[in-house]
């Protein structure tokens, strides 16, 4: 009786294999117009899935691209501390410096003098521009100080030295040499 059932069973699923190959074997073929609609939502496995409307264009090649390739910038680290230069990176760095336009005008890092470019006349202590205001005092806005002081700040304060002490330490990094 076992056997039996097995058999059933075995033959059963071997009916069902051998049907579902000849459904596959005498599926007519889908021609190529109605194949680039169907393949757009049905992809076959390991297929890109392509939109019909562009099915029949040529194939572009995947390493186009357009404009050109941005070089990789200077992070911020090396901006904030740049590396200790050697005497001769300096004196280069010093030579191509020198024959910037900006340099000869002033020692870079300063402002050349930019009073040559105003009208004559024009005195650069005491001439102002734009329309003169009225200083006034702050708009009320009516709002119910009544819980807290009117002139206090939110939050606690900020720990902070003018004379910048806190910024010295990022700064002056220690460089590999020096650990």
């Amino acid at each position: 009786y076992i056997q039996s059932e097995v058999f059933t069973a075995y033959s059963f699923y071997c009916i069902l294999f051998l049907l579902h190959t000849l459904f596959i074997l005498f599926q007519p073929i889908t021609p190529a117009v109605v194949k680039k609609f169907t393949s757009s939502s049905h992809p076959k496995p390991g297929a890109i899935r392509v939109f019909y409307g562009k099915a029949n264009d040529p194939v572009v090649p995947l390493g186009l691209s357009h404009g050109i390739i941005s070089e990789i910038s200077d992070n911020v680290k090396t901006l904030v501390n740049p590396p200790i230069r050697t005497w001769v990176q300096q004196n280069i760095l010093n030579e191509h410096e020198r024959l910037y336009s900006t340099n000869q005008r002033a020692p870079l890092g300063k402002s050349y003098d930019q009073a040559s470019r105003l009208p004559k006349g024009v005195d650069v202590y005491k001439t102002t521009f734009g329309k003169k205001l009225l200083r006034e005092e702050q708009v009320d806005r009516k709002y119910s100080w009544t819980r807290c002081n009117k002139y206090s700040t939110f939050g606690i304060q900020t720990p902070h030295f003018n004379d910048g002490r806190n910024i010295k330490k990022p700064l002056n990094w220690l460089q590999e040499e020096q650990l």
